[in-house]
């Protein structure tokens, strides 16, 4: 069966109102499908662009990446309003999406792997990715380092 059940909501992430259309059909936990005018699925209280927005970013952003730029918004004095792609962060009351750019250097020269954004409404965050190459003896040295600072941890207190 079939039938559809037309409404529109208001989208969690953007905020605007869309489509979001009952197919009559549930899902095997029995949660109902919901779509949007051009069939696309509704994921939660995301609306299909912004699903699709979030699988993207996630797709180009992991893990260690992301902790890196959230750290360095933190430290710009940004707020970040959500840890799961695509992120977003406060200041003075504003929220801006960010938007995560890859660059090199290349003879003195920043190269960006994928045009700016021209949104200014926007906090573009610059990721240099650099290849560093170490021979055994500083390997070595950052592993004592490393050593030392997890014992330092472990020891119990003085007293």
């Amino acid at each position: 069966m079939s039938e559809q059940h037309q409404s529109t909501r208001k989208c969690g992430y953007c905020l605007t109102e869309r489509n979001w259309t009952w197919t009559g059909e549930r899902l095997r936990d029995g949660s109902k499908i919901f779509v949007d005018e051009q069939k696309r699925r509704w994921a939660g209280k995301r609306c299909p662009i912004c699903e699709r927005k979030r699988v993207q970013a996630t797709i180009e952003c992991p893990i260690f990446e992301k902790r890196s730029v959230t750290k360095a918004l933190e430290e710009a004095g940004y707020e970040v309003r959500n840890q799961t792609p695509p992120l977003q962060a406060c200041r003075d009351g504003v929220t801006y999406p960010v938007v995560i750019r890859h660059a090199t250097l290349n003879e003195g020269k920043v190269e960006l792997e994928s045009p700016m954004p021209e949104d200014e409404n926007q906090v573009c965050v610059l990721v240099f990715q650099s290849v560093r190459v170490l021979p055994a003896k500083q390997i070595e040295n950052l592993r004592l380092k490393e050593a030392k600072a997890s014992t330092m941890i472990s020891s119990p207190p003085l007293v």
